[in-house]
């Protein structure tokens, strides 16, 4: 029996991430098809925005390692997940509405999950295999087409920690993400912080088309929380050539 089937849901709990973002894709999943009303209303949740700030990566991949299952993982069956993911993303952009929510958030939790706790026969492969964080985001992008803030919050951060599994350096695309969902909703508070941590470990590592980005990220951040020159700025690099 699990956290959240006894209806406490797989919380963030005192201030930090999962400790276990595996075990919480099966919670989160099985509250999302069982159509909990406790998750799937559940409100967005403003002291969260800023837990990536401090999240501990190397404890969570002690946690992984240690929790990692026999077998190993097949390169064709993490190159499957990707194209899957692909295709689930196209339809969502055709459909929206949170189109086949269940359908993804299944595929993540039977399939996708399990592969992520076998062996994989190189770094490469399990960076790659942890690019399943794309697919949850894709469903926490699903809830907030919904009008489930708390609940695409949850997926947002979960998101976050497999991505950095994936890639260390490559993750600031959810911090962004995070901070636009914070913004939207009026509370701008560790947005600053957030937005200028991501672009900080992007720089030079992500491509020309990804650093505006998060510029504009900053720069939105900024003014909301009444800094108007340092939006101005960040607006203005972002433009450079």
């Amino acid at each position: 029996m699990t956290v959240a089937e006894i209806g406490l849901g797989s919380a963030v709990i005192g201030g930090a991430l999962e400790a276990d973002p595996l075990a919480a894709i099966a919670d989160l999943g099985r509250s999302v098809m069982q159509r909990r009303r406790d998750f799937l209303g559940a409100a967005f949740t403003a002291a969260a925005v800023g837990l990536p700030l401090a999240y501990d990566h190397e404890a969570v991949v002690a946690t992984l390692k240690a929790a990692e299952a026999g077998g190993r993982v097949d390169p064709a069956e993490v190159t499957t997940v990707r194209q899957l993911t692909e295709t689930f993303r196209s339809v969502d952009e055709r459909m929206g509405d949170g189109h086949g929510l269940t359908t993804v958030t299944a595929y993540l939790t039977d399939t996708v999950a399990p592969m992520l706790t076998t062996r994989f026969p190189s770094t490469a492969v399990r960076s790659e295999a942890f690019g399943a964080a794309q697919l949850t985001c894709l469903i926490g992008w699903k809830h907030h087409d919904l009008g489930r803030e708390g609940a695409a919050q949850r997926y947002y951060l979960l998101g976050y920690q497999l991505a950095c599994e994936a890639d260390p350096n490559g993750h600031a695309a959810w911090m962004r993400a995070l901070t636009h969902q914070a913004l939207d909703l009026g509370h701008p508070h560790s947005c600053p912080e957030l937005a200028e941590a991501a672009l900080h470990r992007a720089s030079g590592k992500v491509d020309r088309q990804t650093e505006p980005l998060l510029l504009v990220t900053c720069a939105r951040a900024y003014g909301a929380d009444g800094q108007g020159a340092k939006a101005a700025r960040a607006l203005l690099a972002a433009e450079e050539p």
